[in-house]
């Protein structure tokens, strides 16, 4: 488990849980990773119709980074997460768009051109990645929350496809009256690897625009397939 802005060990009870809303800013920042921007156009990518983040400043940056030996028989692979963010509900479709990105360094050619395997690609073909601002882009994969109006508390109307809220109680991001904070809920994120060679994978996360409301990734139950896969997450 890390987020932008807090860390905790898995398994643990994070000590900033309560501050989740408010944020805890680390006085951190750098430039989002450069091979993913400059294969988006050295800008954040976006949902549809939503404004962009005028930066490309990752605040409160977190990067896990690990190189693994691809069994000699594995085309691809998948992983669980969970993005839960504060930014939700009041700062749906503004610069504030946190982001969560995993990027595959393979000598396989079936990923994405920029790497990011966190992503949704709708039936237009357009490829989203997660973030609070996926509401716009992928109806259905945010539902891990109580439906509120969305913007400001009120300014761009009703979001209404949350399911639950139960797995989020608890986590600090349960709290407050408009700031209540949600989730996606357990997706399924896969990838494609070349049998037996060394891949990098890169999960990275941080605040968007400013250095609060801050926002967490889950990851679990790592698999191995010997087929490969269609890139990107899908409901768990």
């Amino acid at each position: 488990m890390f987020s932008s802005g807090n860390a905790a060990s898995p398994g643990q009870a994070n000590p900033g849980y309560a501050s989740f809303q408010t944020g805890q800013n680390k006085g951190t920042a750098s430039q989002a990773p450069a091979d993913w921007l400059a294969a988006n156009g050295n800008a954040f990518p976006n949902a549809p119709n939503c404004p962009g983040a005028g930066s490309t400043t990752a605040n409160d940056p977190v990067m896990l980074k690990l190189r693994v030996r691809v069994p000699t028989n594995a085309q691809s692979f998948s992983a669980m997460m969970f993005f839960f963010s504060a930014e939700y509900p009041e700062w749906v479709c503004t610069s504030f768009n946190d982001l969560f990105i995993t990027l595959v360094d393979s000598t396989d050619n079936g990923n994405p051109a920029d790497k990011n395997i966190a992503i949704y690609t709708d039936n237009m073909n357009n490829d989203w990645p997660v973030g609070v601002n996926i509401i716009r882009a992928a109806p259905g994969l945010f539902t891990e929350c109580t439906n509120y109006a969305q913007g400001a508390c009120g300014s761009t109307g009703n979001y209404n496809q949350c399911n639950q809220t139960q797995d989020f109680v608890g986590t600090g991001f349960d709290t407050g009256a408009c700031d209540v904070g949600g989730g996606t809920g357990w997706l399924e994120m896969s990838g494609n690897v070349e049998p037996g060679e060394t891949m990098e994978i890169r999960f990275v996360i941080w605040d968007t625009a400013d250095h609060i409301y801050d926002s967490l990734v889950i990851l679990d139950d790592w698999q191995w397939s010997v087929q490969g896969s269609q890139p990107g997450i899908q409901p768990g």
